[in-house]
């Protein structure tokens, strides 16, 4: 997680439970035999786990005032089609959380609502598009 001035960027692979959260980090084979050779040690990463979860939702999801936009079955993809609909969503005080598909996607909506009361999630390509798509959001403030 990084805090760059007002913009908060979440980079989580995928946002799983708790076991599952710990077999992203380690691996399902890792996981296995960690928890043969040593339960208490997960157990303990469990409990970590465990308390770090509200706030990270209440940290994404605002305290529950958010509008999740996800085109429904047999919509267009394209995320941009929506942006006047967003637009009133958001005008009327609404957070938004987004799922754009890649990074320009993401800079497009950047650029329509900048940063106030936006989340995003987005799988980057790699570590460098990433970076690169922080860099940019540094300069766009």
């Amino acid at each position: 997680m990084r805090d760059t001035q007002k913009i908060l960027i979440l980079h989580v692979k995928k946002f799983h439970t708790h076991p599952d959260c710990i077999r992203a980090i380690r691996g399902s084979s890792e996981l296995c035999m960690d928890l043969i050779d040593s339960p208490e040690e997960i157990e303990k990463r469990l409990l970590e786990v465990r308390k770090i979860f509200p706030q990270i939702y209440a940290d994404i999801y605002k305290n529950g005032d958010a509008i999740q936009w996800v085109p429904g079955a047999g919509e267009k993809e394209n995320h941009t089609e929506w942006v006047n609909l967003l637009k009133k969503i958001h005008n009327a005080g609404k957070n938004l959380i987004l799922y754009p598909r890649n990074s320009d996607e993401l800079k497009l909506f950047h650029k329509e609502f900048g940063p106030e009361g936006i989340a995003y999630q987005i799988n980057f390509k790699n570590l460098k598009e990433l970076e690169e798509v922080e860099e940019w959001l540094k300069r766009s403030i």
